[in-house]
This record gives C-alpha cells, sequence and structure tokens, in this order.
C-alpha cells in the first residue's frame, strides 16, 4: 500500500530539468496492473506576442490528434486502442496540456506518439474544415442554453481586459466570426512559432522506468524550444459588480443561477483556508447549506452549490454560487439564496460544520494524491508556481488547525452578499403567462 502522506510523496519524487528548460516530476511505484499516468503542459508566448491570437490558439492545440506526419486520425485512435491508452490534448490561451494513461511496457510507444503529436501534426485541411464547423455548431447552441448564457453574461459583465488580450472574454458574436475567419495557414505559423519544451512541465506518476524514461524525453523533447519569449500573463483583479441580470432562454424546462464576487485573495493568504473550508459548509462540498436549503427544504434546485478559487501567484479570487431550477420558481430561488447568505455571515458556521468540513476536505484530499492522473496534474500545478508537496502538507497542517472563530471572521471579512454579481437565464416569460 503506497504512503499517499505528502511527505512520503515528496521523498519518492525525482525533481530535474533539462537542457533547455523542461521540468520533469517523477513518481514511480508499483501499481495494480503496471499502470502509469503522465501530464505535460507547455507554456507559451507572452502579452504582445498573443495579441489577437485566441482563437488560433485553441484551433492549434484541438487539431493536434486530428493527424500527424506519421498517422490520420482515425489511425491515431486505434493506436492507442492498441496501446490501451487513454490520451487527450486541451488548450488555449498560453498552454496546450497532454494527458495520459497507459501501462509500463506500452509507456515507450506512447511517448513517442506523443512527441509526433506535439511536433510534427499534419494540419489537415479537411480536418481544420471540420472542427471549425463543430466548433461552430457548439457555440451556435450555447445561445438558447440558460447554463451558458448566464456564465457568459457574468464573465462578460466583469471583464478586465481589453479586446484583443488572450484572456479577454468574447461574446458569441465575436467568437463565430472569429471562427469564420480563422485560417489554416495561422494556425501552422502559430505551432511553428509558439510550441516549444523550454516553459513545460512532465509529470508521471506509476510503474515506470525512470532512467530510460529521462533519457527518452530528453531525447524527444530536451532541445525542443519556443521561437517566441515566454512571460506568464497575470490574472487582473475583477471588480465588484453589485447587480441583477435576468436572460431568456425560451422553451427550456430547467432556469440556471450564477453569482459571482471577485475577491483579492490569494492561495498563500491567512483568510485562503479558512474561506475554503466556509465555502464548503456554504455549497461546495456534498452536503452543504444551499443544497440543504433549496433542494432538501424548499424542493426547488436539482442541483446547487458553490466554489471558491483563487490564483496561486497574485491576489485575484471570485467566489461563485450556482443553482438549477424550474423557471417558475425564481422567487423562491431568490429568496432562498438570500436569507441562507444573511444567515451565513450573520450567524457563522458551527463548530460540527466544522468539523464534518475539515474531515471531508482532508479525505478528499488524500483520494487525490492516491489517483495517479491527480497527483501528476498536481505536481504540474506545483512546480510551475515553484512548490513541492511540502505546499501540500503545509496545507494540510493548516485545514487542521484553523479554529471556528478565524472561519467565522474571514467570513465576515470578504463575504459580502450585496457585492454579488446575479445572473438569471430562463424561459420567465412563459413561467409568468403558466
Amino acid at each position: 500500500m503506497f504512503d499517499v502522506s505528502p511527505a512520503n510523496i515528496e521523498k519518492r519524487t525525482q525533481r530535474l530539468s533539462l537542457g533547455n528548460g523542461m521540468k520533469l516530476i517523477l513518481t514511480p511505484k508499483k501499481t495494480r496492473g503496471e499502470t502509469v499516468s503522465g501530464h505535460f503542459t507547455l507554456r507559451f508566448g507572452d502579452e504582445k506576442s498573443l495579441f489577437n491570437q485566441a482563437t488560433t490558439a485553441n484551433l492549434t492545440a484541438h487539431m493536434l490528434m486530428r493527424g500527424t506526419a506519421k498517422m490520420q486520425r482515425a489511425e491515431i485512435a486505434a493506436k492507442l486502442d492498441e496501446l490501451k491508452t487513454q490520451l487527450e490534448v486541451s488548450g488555449g490561451g498560453q498552454t496546450v496540456t497532454l494527458r495520459f494513461d497507459t501501462v509500463r511496457k506500452n509507456l515507450p510507444t506512447v511517448l513517442s506518439l506523443i512527441k509526433d503529436i506535439l511536433q510534427a501534426p499534419s494540419f489537415p485541411a479537411k480536418e481544420f474544415e471540420l472542427l471549425v464547423d463543430e466548433s461552430t455548431a457548439s457555440l451556435e447552441s450555447q445561445r438558447s442554453q440558460p447554463n451558458a448564457k448566464g456564465s457568459l453574461a457574468m464573465a462578460l459583465a466583469l471583464e478586465v481586459y481589453p479586446k484583443g488580450d488572450i484572456r479577454a472574454t468574447r461574446n458569441l458574436d465575436e467568437s463565430i466570426a472569429a471562427l469564420k475567419t480563422a485560417k489554416l495557414s495561422q494556425v501552422k505559423q502559430f505551432h511553428t512559432q509558439f510550441y516549444g519544451a523550454n516553459h513545460s512541465e512532465f509529470a508521471l506518476v506509476g510503474d515506470f522506468d525512470s532512467d530510460a524514461v529521462k533519457t527518452q524525453l530528453h531525447q524527444y523533447f530536451g532541445h525542443w524550444k519556443s521561437t517566441k519569449n515566454y512571460a506568464r500573463l497575470k490574472a487582473m483583479p475583477k471588480p465588484v459588480k453589485a447587480q441583477a441580470i435576468q436572460l431568456e432562454a425560451p422553451d427550456k424546462a430547467n432556469a440556471f443561477f450564477i453569482a459571482g464576487l471577485p475577491l483579492l485573495l490569494q492561495d498563500t493568504d491567512a483568510d485562503f483556508i479558512p474561506l475554503q473550508l466556509a465555502n464548503r459548509i456554504l455549497g461546495g462540498g456534498t452536503k452543504s447549506r444551499l443544497m440543504d436549503r433549496l433542494r432538501q427544504k424548499d424542493g426547488i434546485s436539482y442541483g446547487a452549490g458553490s466554489q471558491l478559487s483563487a490564483s496561486s501567484y497574485e491576489p485575484s479570487a471570485m467566489w461563485v454560487l450556482y443553482a438549477i431550477y424550474a423557471p417558475q420558481n425564481l422567487d423562491k430561488l431568490k429568496r432562498g439564496v438570500e436569507e441562507e447568505l444573511a444567515k451565513f455571515v450573520k450567524d457563522g458556521v458551527t463548530a460540527e460544520e466544522l468539523a464534518d468540513a475539515k474531515k471531508a476536505w482532508q479525505e478528499e484530499r488524500k483520494i487525490a494524491r492516491a489517483q495517479d492522473a491527480s497527483l501528476a496534474a498536481s505536481h504540474v500545478a506545483q512546480t510551475a508556481a515553484n512548490r513541492t508537496m511540502a505546499f501540500a502538507e503545509k496545507n494540510d497542517a493548516l485545514i487542521e488547525s484553523s479554529t471556528l472563530d478565524e472561519v467565522n471572521a474571514a467570513i465576515r471579512k470578504a463575504f459580502d452578499p450585496r457585492n454579488f454579481l446575479n445572473v438569471y437565464a430562463g424561459d420567465f416569460a412563459n413561467a409568468v403567462k403558466n
């Protein structure tokens, strides 16, 4: 049985950099079925070089699995099946990430395939046309979806970046127009100029030969560099906008509620752990106040909760509330949320709730460390922020030591229900008629 304590994982983990700056984080261990999980993130570009490149960056990442110099799209899929490998690529902005799960004996072949996918994509013209059509259809479908309409409306209302900035949120018309004018030549050029491993992290967790992996990775990626300078794009703090937005989504049975409260909070701040515990009690855990009120007590919501996310690099955070409900229950939803938030601030949380939140969060953290794919992703995120498992160990201790007074003081300091931007999307006009 592998000890999933942060200290033991760190002890078992090898960290090194290749000559071009690529960082390797390797945690070899015996696994059932000789499985191994990997996580590989490339970082590239800066604010200036990526300006007006949002659509091109997205399309480039999504074209990678659609053909290489050696294989067509169907052949890649067939090869992955043969290798008993799950592999996915995602990307946008200034990163592209490749995740995979395979078995020890097939790892060398999988790494060779990853090299071809990242370094030698063929960018077939027919696949590009298909991707543009699929992406456009996906965006068009969001016009009528309450959750998509609500989420986009909130993002646009809280926007802080100028048009053209790769971090900027675009409305659907702008995104679709950009797709329709996108050219394959732009995608090819973006790949040539931006892709490289000199600002990247590669994590591997599971059953593998460390020395063989290091040799192979050095051979494949140790000299691969982006021609563009890299500078991490900062997350700008968002403004507080205390207002309500109501959007019509005709002929939809369910309505969507989303609310956002921007905070000046970083994940190293003293209030971060207490506020995360508070969030779990409000709506972030399997058992939460919002779910108890809206689903169990009022019977009006099919799902409700909250999330608190904070940057690892600068004070930029967002507290989000959400719920799915029938549009005729809009007034009940508003009243239920308002009453629960007021109680949350006025009375705080209880000792029993805090104890349950601590226990559940620590258990989730242990489970995540026991899952190789999750640990590999964590290794990459930590390394990018110049952290090790010591940061996880420190946070474990902070979770345990957080007091009721600290949590309730943090709530009163940061959480003001009056400052939320509230968005409601649904078929409210038809609900009134009925």
